[in-house]
């Protein structure tokens, strides 16, 4: 077996990781909207915090096997090789105030007595901006993964992305206004 496999299979395992950790925090994220009590909202809370930690994991491993797989076939001035680079920083960034606004409202919780959500704490639990910034990042990942698949030039693949982060930025608006998100069951995850 040579290294360009085993760097592509390192690859695809550190997209399927992301993926994965993405479908989980998707969930919790509805379940955690669907809370009106502190105690319900704190394990979906905790499940969120303790998934998110794959990102960046997963985020380097691409980065790093993906510069591996230009290093052999590639080169950086490639088009779609650019655009992937973009996904992986824009990517990071906006995981940055995911982690951010996520982590001022787990502060707020904290502070908070039990019982049901004040209405500013409601506010904070079901954070538009988060909910956009996550499901856009699922939207950009796939836009990437469609750049990586065609290998097209940096400017049609940076399009192929931009739809992908406004399909899931749509996607983020439909689901916050669904009537399932609404009255859905806070259940725990124990």
């Amino acid at each position: 077996m040579d290294t360009y496999s085993i760097a592509l299979y390192v690859h695809l395992l550190a997209l399927l990781a992301a993926i994965a950790a993405a479908s989980l925090m998707h969930f919790a994220e509805a379940r955690r909207f669907a809370a009106t009590t502190r105690l319900e909202v704190l394990p979906w809370l905790g499940l969120a915090k303790s998934v998110s930690r794959v990102f960046p994991l997963s985020l380097l491993v691409l980065f790093a096997s993906g510069a591996y797989l230009v290093h052999k076939i590639w080169t950086w001035d490639t088009g779609w090789v650019q655009a992937g680079i973009v996904g992986v920083v824009v990517l990071f960034a906006s995981g940055i105030v995911i982690g951010k606004r996520s982590a001022a409202f787990a502060k707020a919780l904290v502070a908070s007595p039990d019982g049901p959500l004040s209405p500013e704490l409601r506010a904070k639990n079901h954070d538009r901006i988060v909910s956009a910034l996550s499901w856009m990042n699922t939207g950009i990942a796939l836009g990437v993964v469609f750049v990586m698949v065609y290998k097209h030039a940096l400017a049609f693949s940076l399009v192929a992305m931009a739809i992908g982060a406004g399909a899931g930025i749509v996607v983020s608006l439909v689901v916050d206004r669904s009537p399932a998100a609404e009255s859905a069951p806070a259940l725990s995850p124990e």
